[in-house]
């Protein structure tokens, strides 16, 4: 595979997993998806760049905090899949 087809199948796991997520579309497939993106997006950091961790160096924080969020969001909706109907709509009518 060509760097150019690389390119385009990342920017489009990007745009893909990003629209859903705005759509709110599986949510929970479309975080983990979005992570896994910024983890390859990490990676791929580390390797032209080296280590370096701030953004004055070319570092990889931002991603990094992206990915640690959309991890957060698709832990947060299984969880919330887990739980009972009958709990989910117990507690959509108190609220």
């Amino acid at each position: 595979m060509t760097f150019h087809r690389r390119a385009a199948l990342a920017a489009l796991a990007e745009l893909a997993t990003g629209v859903a997520l705005v759509l709110g579309l599986c949510t929970r497939w479309a975080a983990l998806g979005a992570a896994a993106v910024m983890a390859m997006a990490v990676y791929a950091l580390q390797t032209v760049k080296g280590f370096g961790w701030t953004w004055n160096t070319g570092g990889y924080e931002y991603p990094v905090f992206w990915g640690l969020a959309a991890l957060g969001v698709a832990l947060t909706e299984f969880k919330r899949a887990a739980r009972p109907a009958a709990q989910r709509m117990g507690m959509a009518m108190a609220a």
